[in-house]
């Protein structure tokens, strides 16, 4: 997008340098001179308006003043952003990047120009419609008004301009309200302007289907050569009646949900020069014949996330300038005839799936400016070729498994930019590395580098340095001195995990500091009360968590707070009440410290707060009502507390919250019937409280519902059976409570996507039937489901416009010990290794279908009131390490086999009809152990039954773990080991 708007600009500079070398200069006409200046003095010039980091960063165009070189005493036709024909009329006007705001009204002299040819009113703050007027300048052939702030319909006018070559009305990603075209429509604008050759309408709402607006443009506008129509709302498929515009040599539909395959017959454009499709939802495999295009000079699909596809042996005649495929499904080897385009100055491939090693040909890219290959699968040794190439600005390379040792870089080189974050690199830093007086972003962190270094090598050498993250390796960092004016201003400092022993104290006068991270160090004491002055108040972002900080210094300055977005203190020793709220913060994480405090009745600090944790503190109290202020809160934990007293009612009506996490409180009363029809919550966890009476039944408006914990508790009533209609629920918890009566012979069991169930330690009777194992489908998984489910189905919340997310955990039973778990890291278990139903009041006898839980491990059906013999099946489960079954009404012989006779009497007491070692033996009059094995009548009547329980994955409650047994390696050595552990302890 950078380089297109460049081309343009480049383009319209072109032509306002060709047309003065061609023309013979001539005073300019007076009248021409008197509309000009009457222009200046109508319109509005915002002198105290600061410049636009966005358009000034983008476009790397800073706001100009033309304007203040227009004087009466001089030739007009001299003066900055205006050119004049041989005979002294105004034939092009630029007054894009002004600051001009005030709007134009249709009686201004700018209308009066009639000898225009080119228009160019971009980059200004209009904020007004476009009114009509343009028609009156019949000779204009380029008009460009692209964000310049212009609001509103695109007025008719503009179709009565009969030999208008280019119109570029693009509007501005940051305006509410944007430019739009509904009279005249698209197809109106397309039909009038036959003599269009480039058409720039992005960001403006066309809304029209493929079949319709790929015809209307080959119908009306057959020789346009350029087509940028980027985020317009249109749909897909692409129409093959795109190829009768043999002329498009710049093709741009980025941001539209066109939702289809690429089409083959796009490698029949001869002229394209420039293809952009970024995020538009394409899918399948992108055609290998596009990069064949002689014409190609960019291509840009990235953002595409199910395209498909491999790098081509390129030519060596390539000429490829830009390739960016980031954030698509690419993958293989890179080839080492990417070393063939040697014209090539920007290459993306970050977030595929490419790996092996850089290939060596790399080097030959001596135009190289930027290249992206972080996010992918890459190992093998970073070239040192790639340290020294004579253009190479930007180099991103993170999170790969790049090994070994930095390369020396060159004193000459140009680069800038250098993430190499998230690999495996080890060693010390070269020295070579300060000798890159240009860079301004470097990031090496979470890597192995060793040694010691002094923050002054960087600020010293680095004179423009902007981002500096050196987090996470095996690095001391040392501040020798105090002396501030050593230390070039920064905007980002990420130290964390670096060996620190004290806050440095230069960072007292960083005046444009917004991000600081001196996490997981060794910093004691108090925080100083200067931590909160730094940036004047610019500080966005602070992270000293995993320290040991003690309470804050006090008094803090209040009003220092108004950018602080993001404050992370947890894990430290901090203590006392009421910590520092800033007013405007978003995320705050205050858990695993010392706090008897949290939020101030009446506050007004949560307005925009989205994540608030103090789990794991010594909070005392009420949970605030001041909490339902927090409007667009989507995180709330408040777990492991002292709090008391009832729930506020407000969470159950707050729209945006997603979780709320109570557990390991002393919380009471009833859960809030407030849950209300657009309630968004997907985690509801209130275990380990006092609360009384039922389930809430207005839980069943949060349709999203993922997790449901409400284990530990004195609530009471027949199974929720209301439970069942939720889609998403992966997790139900209603262990050690007082429910009652029949679960699982009467519909109550048809939980298809449930995960974790867990609810042993109630008063529930009936039977267990086959059919209610038979509903639980998420439990069911093939190898390839398995795989997909590791990477897919893990039990997080990600907080919207962040990259934080809140992880769910969820506390199952295994061997009379409590242990938590995170299914995210047993999202790939697929074998049952531990059932556990005890402490219930189901009937009937066991189903002998537990015989084809092959992989389990241990097995709990003890305080029920279970009935009928042993099934022989059980005997042959091989890994069988636990088989409690006391205090049943079993009967008839214990089955023998290998497994059974080690298990010690205590698992079959309490069962007066039961008999044979290791209990008592059994009389004649017993009833006969039956045969090991299983008939052909079993193995038919259960098939459906193996199918379902030879792959269950997650955790299957009351309480149920599964081991990765058999899918992944790694998985199964760390379940072994944890199941042992468990099973070991008595």
């Amino acid at each position: 997008m950078r380089s297109s708007q460049g081309s343009r600009l480049f383009l319209v500079f072109f032509i306002l340098s060709f047309s003065e070398s061609w023309c013979v200069q001539r005073k300019c006409l007076h009248d021409q001179r008197a509309l000009l200046l009457q222009l200046n003095s109508s319109l509005i010039y915002e002198s105290s308006r600061a410049p636009d980091d966005y358009y000034y960063y983008f476009y790397g165009i800073a706001f100009s003043s033309k304007r203040s070189s227009w004087s009466v005493n001089t030739d007009c036709c001299s003066w900055d952003g205006i050119s004049c024909d041989g005979a002294g009329r105004v034939i092009s006007l630029d007054l894009s990047f002004e600051y001009i705001s005030g709007g134009i009204n249709s009686s201004s002299s700018l209308f009066n120009l009639h000898y225009l040819e080119i228009l160019n009113l971009a980059y200004n703050f209009f904020n007004s419609p476009i009114l009509n007027g343009f028609d009156q300048l019949l000779n204009l052939k380029y008009l460009n008004l692209s964000k310049s702030g212009f609001l509103g319909q695109v007025p008719v006018g503009i179709l009565r301009m009969p030999k208008l070559s280019t119109l570029d009305l693009s509007s501005d990603i940051s305006l509410a309200n944007s430019l739009r075209l509904d009279n005249p429509d698209f197809e109106m604008l397309t039909h009038n302007l036959t003599g269009l050759r480039e058409l720039w309408l992005d960001r403006i709402n066309i809304s029209e289907y493929g079949s319709n607006w790929c015809r209307i443009l080959a119908t009306s506008l057959p020789k346009l050569q350029v087509l940028s129509l980027s985020y317009c709302s249109l749909s897909g498929p692409l129409d093959s009646s795109l190829l009768q515009l043999q002329s498009l040599k710049i093709l741009r539909l980025s941001g539209n949900n066109l939702s289809s395959v690429i089409p083959d017959f796009f490698g029949e454009f001869r002229s394209l020069v420039s293809l952009d499709l970024s995020d538009c939802e394409l899918y399948r495999t992108f055609p290998e014949r596009i990069f064949n295009l002689k014409t190609l000079r960019h291509l840009d699909i990235s953002s595409n996330e199910r395209l498909q596809g491999s790098l081509p042996e390129f030519p060596t005649s390539g000429l490829l300038q830009e390739l960016v495929l980031s954030m698509t499904s690419f993958g293989g080897e890179l080839p080492n005839s990417i070393g063939n385009l040697k014209h090539l100055s920007r290459l993306e491939l970050d977030f595929c799936g490419f790996n092996g090693s850089i290939p060596d040909s790399i080097s030959n890219l001596n135009q190289l400016q930027r290249l992206g290959l972080s996010s992918n699968s890459l190992s093998g040794i970073i070239p040192p070729v790639l340290f020294t190439l004579p253009s190479l600005r930007s180099l991103r390379l993170f999170d790969n498994e790049f090994t070994g040792h930095l390369g020396e870089f060159e004193s000459s080189s140009p680069l800038d930019t250098l993430f190499l974050s998230g690999n495996k690199l080890q060693g010390r830093i070269p020295a070579s590395i300060f000798e890159l007086s240009k860079m301004e972003d470097l990031d090496l962190s979470s890597n192995n580098f060793s040694g010691t270094l002094s923050l002054e090598m960087f600020f010293h050498k680095f004179k423009n340095l902007n981002t500096l993250d050196l987090s996470y390796n095996s690095l001391s960092i040392t501040t020798a001195s105090d002396n501030s004016t050593l230390f070039p201003q920064v905007r980002f400092l990420f130290l964390g995990s670096c060996n620190l022993t004290k806050f440095p104290i230069f960072l007292k006068n960083q005046s444009n500091l917004k991000g600081l991270d001196l996490s997981s160090n060794n910093i004691h004491g108090k925080i100083p009360n200067w931590i909160w002055k730094i940036g004047n108040g610019s500080l966005g972002q602070l992270n000293i968590s995993h320290n040991f900080l003690e309470d804050p210094y006090r008094p803090f300055p209040v009003n220092n707070f108004t950018s602080m977005a993001v404050v992370d203190v947890h894990s430290n020793k901090l203590q006392g009440k009421n910590p520092i709220l800033p007013p405007a913060a978003e995320i705050l994480d205050y858990s695993l410290n010392n706090f008897t405090s949290m939020i101030p009745y009446n506050s007004s600090y949560l307005s925009y707060a989205q994540f608030i944790t103090f789990s794991g503190n010594q909070i005392n109290g009420n949970i605030p009502v001041s909490i339902c202020k927090a409007t667009y809160l989507n995180v709330l934990d408040l777990s492991h507390n002292n709090l008391s007293g009832p729930i506020p009612q407000c969470p159950g009506s707050m729209a945006n919250l997603a979780v709320l996490n109570l557990r390991g409180n002393n919380l009471q009363g009833f859960i809030p019937e407030t849950f209300l029809q657009s309630c968004s919550m997907k985690t509801l966890n209130l275990n380990q409280n006092r609360f009384e009476g039922q389930v809430a039944k207005s839980l069943a408006n949060c349709t999203m519902l993922e997790v449901l914990d409400v284990g530990n508790n004195r609530l009471t009533g027949v199974f929720p059976s209301w439970l069942e209609s939720m889609q998403q629920l992966h997790v139900l918890v209603l262990r050690s409570n007082q429910f009652y009566g029949p679960w699982g012979n009467q519909g109550e069991c048809n939980f298809s996507t449930l995960q974790i169930f867990d609810i042993s330690y109630n008063n529930f009777s009936g039977i267990l039937s086959n059919e209610c194992f038979l509903s639980w489908k998420a439990m069911m998984v093939n190898e390839e489901e398995a795989e997909w489910n590791r990477k897919n189905q893990v039990l997080e919340f990600n907080v919207p416009l962040s990259d934080l997310y809140y992880q769910q955990t969820v506390t199952v039973r295994m061997k009379g010990m409590d242990v938590e778990l995170i299914p995210g890291s047993i999202g790939n278990l697929t074998s049952l290794c531990v059932l556990n139903f005890s402490n219930n009041g189901f009937t009937g006898p066991i189903p002998s279908t537990f015989g084809y839980l092959t992989h389990l491990e241990s097995l709990d059906l003890s305080r029920n009131k279970l009935s009928g013999e042993i099934p022989f099946q059980l005997a042959a489960l091989s890994f069988l390490s636990t088989l409690k079954l006391s205090f049943n009404r079993l009967v008839g012989r214990i089955p023998s086999g290998s497994q059974m006779q080690t298990f010690p009497s205590s698992y079959f007491e309490g069962n007066d009809g039961l008999c044979g070692y290791p209990l008592s033996e059994c009389s004649s009059v017993s009833a006969k152990s039956p045969q090991n094995g299983l008939t052909s009548d079993d193995r038919e009547e259960f098939e459906w039954i193996l199918l379902l329980v030879t792959f269950f994955e997650f955790v299957m409650g009351a309480s149920v773990v599964i081991g990765p047994q058999y899918f992944w390696k790694r998985g199964r050595e760390w379940a072994n080991e944890r199941i042992n552990r468990i099973l070991n302890i008595t």
